[in-house]
């Protein structure tokens, strides 16, 4: 059983799953590699941290550094503006 574990925590993706919840003051993300799943708050418009929260993403939920990136997130108040 433990080795069965091991490649599964070893294991590479190839996508990146973003859903983000936009308000004026936070942006609440979710991340997750289809298997695993991360959650983080940061302020509306930190677009560097933004990036830096992509990048961990890619680290901690074992995703390619090329992988591909899936967005979604409510077509409400911010429509489509940030893709």
């Amino acid at each position: 059983m433990k080795a069965v574990l091991q490649v599964k925590d070893n294991a590479e993706f190839d996508k990146l799953y973003i859903a983000f919840e936009l308000s004026s003051k936070k942006w609440k993300l979710g991340f997750s590699n289809g298997v695993k799943r991360r959650i983080k708050t940061i302020d509306a418009g930190n677009w560097p941290q933004l990036i830096e929260e992509i990048s961990l993403a890619k680290s901690k939920l074992h995703c390619t550094a090329e992988c591909d990136i899936v967005t979604c997130y409510e077509a409400g108040r911010d429509g489509f503006w940030i893709h």
